[in-house]
């Protein structure tokens, strides 16, 4: 029989020690030190008082990270958030509206992070074709009526370009959603594992593409514009006006958007110190020309 425990041996026939990663890593800190250790300082020196509290600190955010920790570990991730992105679209020059969509994360959470960050733009440009990995000023290049609107590549705009924000292609992630209504995102390749940055939107449940496409996300509003889209496209897919991708983004959660008021808050406070730097010298010339007064009232008597 094959012997496991004679594989970890060296050539000396010392058994190798055994990873430790198992403890370890479940602590944010990663190697935990006991409390005895702690407590007890060197013999040659006194910790101050600053270390205390240092130390103090740190195990307080210790033991905050691992209890977020334990409360992300207990959510059932069918009630985790999902992110939410949207999709502004102009046909012939002329904004329509903004679609919004979920992105099913849990199901496919390399496809749906990858279509999350073509929305943003903030993962530059790519690794193969050197474009910018953003789906801003992207044309729907196949539009076919009934059944589904194409789009996504930004390399050239005909559906024989674009990357993902991998390098190239990734593979099939999950067929566990089927095409079964309008309004859901797929995943456009050309065969298996070919996923890059091409997509498709449903006009009608789609079910001969089941287990060929991921779907990786759902229309939460924007059902208009999706079936303004619709009219403009042919049999042959060919659009009869063109349909581009104005703008997109993500859509912020609510406590992304108090994050950003905060911030936002911090910008007027800068703009008020900017305010008062450009006005300093008037508020100067002012306080010295009454110092001058004054000075020359004094003279006079």
């Amino acid at each position: 029989m094959f012997n496991v425990a004679a594989k970890r041996k060296t050539k000396n026939n010392e058994e190798k020690p055994k990873k430790k990663w198992q403890e370890d890593m479940l602590h944010p800190e990663g190697l935990r030190t006991s409390k005895s250790e702690v407590s007890q300082p060197l013999a040659s020196t006194t910790p101050s008082s600053r270390d205390k509290r240092e130390r103090t600190r740190s195990r307080s955010r210790s033991r905050e990270r691992e209890r977020r920790g334990r409360e992300d570990a207990d959510t059932p991730p069918d009630k985790r958030d999902n992110p939410t992105v949207f999709l502004e679209v102009e046909i012939d020059a002329k904004v329509v509206g903004k679609m919004e969509f979920e992105l099913f994360a849990q199901d496919c959470p390399r496809t749906a992070e990858n279509f999350r960050l073509l929305c943003t733009g903030e993962k530059g440009r790519g690794r193969d074709t050197g474009s910018e990995l953003f789906y801003e000023g992207c044309p729907f290049h196949r539009i076919v009526p009934g059944f589904m609107a194409q789009g996504g590549d930004f390399q050239r705009g005909d559906g024989t370009g674009g990357e993902s924000i991998y390098g190239g292609e990734f593979a099939d992630e999950s067929f566990a959603r089927r095409h079964s209504t309008s309004g859901l995102l797929s995943m456009a390749n050309s065969g298996p594992n070919t996923n890059a940055s091409q997509f498709f939107l449903l006009f009608a449940a789609a079910p001969h593409l089941d287990k060929k496409h991921v779907v990786f996300g759902k229309m939460v509003s924007g059902s208009g514009v999706l079936r303004d889209i619709e009219k403009v496209g042919r049999k042959d897919g060919e659009p009869s006006d063109p349909v581009i991708i104005s703008r997109c983004g993500e859509v912020l959660k609510k406590s992304q958007k108090t994050s950003d008021s905060r911030k936002s808050s911090n910008h007027s406070y800068r703009d008020n110190n900017e305010y008062y730097d450009r006005n300093k010298s008037r508020h100067r010339s002012r306080s010295q020309s009454r110092e001058r007064k004054s000075y020359s009232s004094h003279r006079s008597k």
